[in-house]
């Protein structure tokens, strides 16, 4: 899944969004993992909106 986001970034914030987006991966609930991907969404959603839609 982080491949395929990563389609939607540039080359200079992918390592930047790939970061923010291995913290999703390793939730040990899902409502951490949801939790997350909010927070991901928040920061990035103006940007990247199709990357927390996925």
């Amino acid at each position: 899944m982080v491949r395929h986001s990563l389609n939607f970034v540039g080359w200079k914030q992918r390592k930047e969004v790939a970061a923010d987006l291995r913290t999703i991966y390793p939730a040990e609930t899902e409502a951490e993992a949801e939790m997350r991907l909010a927070e991901f969404a928040e920061k990035w959603d103006d940007r990247f909106p199709m990357i927390a839609k996925s």
